[in-house]
């Protein structure tokens, strides 16, 4: 195999990766958009909840909203291009739906 040759096959193979990627990417928006569309994401948080926490948990508590919560939960559990992202990263991702 000569380097020109060598060189298209590498460019092919990103080619592939890269649509590979962008397709994953796209059907995670995808995933996150209908789930914004949700009726139990779309509810408000009890106000009240976010203001007895402001300065202690940036969110409302634990055991509050829990059908977002199971939602974000489900997501997580049942979509395989969350999986590689660290717990941490994935609640992060989450919390504005469920704040």
């Amino acid at each position: 195999m000569d380097g020109n040759s060598s060189d298209n096959t590498q460019h092919a193979t990103v080619l592939v990766l890269a649509n590979s990627l962008e397709n994953r990417i796209k059907d995670a928006a995808a995933v996150l958009e209908i789930t914004s569309k949700l009726p139990q994401i779309m509810r408000k948080p009890n106000s009240s909840l976010l203001n007895a926490t402001l300065e202690t948990l940036h969110g409302i508590p634990y055991d509050s909203d829990m059908e977002k919560r199971k939602v974000a939960q489900d997501i997580i559990s049942n979509y395989d291009d969350f999986v590689g992202i660290p717990s941490s990263l994935k609640m992060k991702a989450f919390r504005s739906m469920l704040d």
